[in-house]
């Protein structure tokens, strides 16, 4: 497993030079919450992300970066690099992802998929010992049934020894999924009305939680609102390079002013052209 840490992260940075050079992404990010900072860089949230992609010893290879800047002028970084290849039908993958604070820790995440089968590994692994963990894993399902199909996700969570499973069943427009463990239950239902009138998505669990979720296309953008009852609405819109969230309260109206929660999200071309 370090070799495959190794060769994901080298190849990822030899991709530079097969694919040639990408340019960045830069992101600006305001919200209610940067404004009591005052005045400085850190109320923008200032961004950039880079990545690249091409192709190494036969196999599709991409890697990237992400860089902010804070109020205390520190500038923390993370990596990541993925290697993908296509062996006898099984589109094989395997990513690596650190980060500046300790870059002897890797998040790792292994995938495999054929058809309507999928397997995810997804773990840690320590460069200083050498020591690789395995936290999570996940096998779907896909089946075919009457007037739609059935998809079958089961998962294992080893750190808390919990196990999971989804199983849902979907038509073109409707899609009903239960997700269940031995502590909570949830039941989707996810309905499409028409580009004109969008989708709807409510759910309940178990506990009496319910969510209602609506998403529909607006002008060139799009928006989503969710609303539970007794917790918090929200309102995302998003349209090209703008990001709008909105959060509002929903358990009582004390101090409302104060609890609603704004973002904005913008990128910027950076490229020159």
């Amino acid at each position: 497993m370090r070799i495959l840490i190794n060769i994901c992260l080298v190849i990822s940075t030899l991709s530079v030079v097969a694919a040639g050079p990408s340019k960045p992404e830069l992101y600006l990010n305001v919200n209610s919450d940067s404004l009591d900072k005052g005045f400085g860089i850190g109320v923008l949230e200032p961004t950039v992300k880079w990545q690249t992609s091409g192709s190494v010893a036969e196999c599709d290879v991409e890697g990237g970066l992400s860089m902010s800047v804070t109020d205390d002028q520190a500038m923390p970084y993370s990596l990541w690099g993925r290697i993908k290849k296509n062996l006898h039908g099984v589109d094989l993958s395997a990513r690596v992802d650190t980060k500046s604070s300790d870059m002897n820790l890797f998040d790792l995440d292994v995938q495999a998929e054929r058809e309507d089968t999928y397997v995810q590994f997804k773990g840690k692994a320590n460069a200083e010992d050498s020591s690789v963990e395995v936290n999570n894993v996940q096998l779907s399902q896909k089946l075919s049934a009457p007037g739609g199909y059935f998809t079958i996700t089961p998962k294992y969570d080893i750190a808390a020894r919990k196990a999971d499973v989804q199983v849902s069943y979907g038509t073109d427009v409707t899609v009903v999924t239960v997700d269940a463990n031995a502590d909570k239950q949830k039941v989707t239902v996810s309905q499409e009305m028409g580009d004109n009138i969008g989708s709807i998505k409510p759910s309940i669990t178990t506990e009496g939680d319910i969510e209602l979720q609506y998403s529909r296309k607006v002008g060139t953008g799009s928006m989503t609102a969710k609303y539970k009852p007794n917790d918090s609405a929200e309102v995302v819109f998003n349209d090209g390079p703008w990001e709008v969230t909105v959060t509002a309260p929903m358990d009582t109206f004390d101090n409302f002013g104060q609890r609603l929660k704004f973002n904005l999200r913008r990128s910027v071309d950076v490229s020159g052209e």
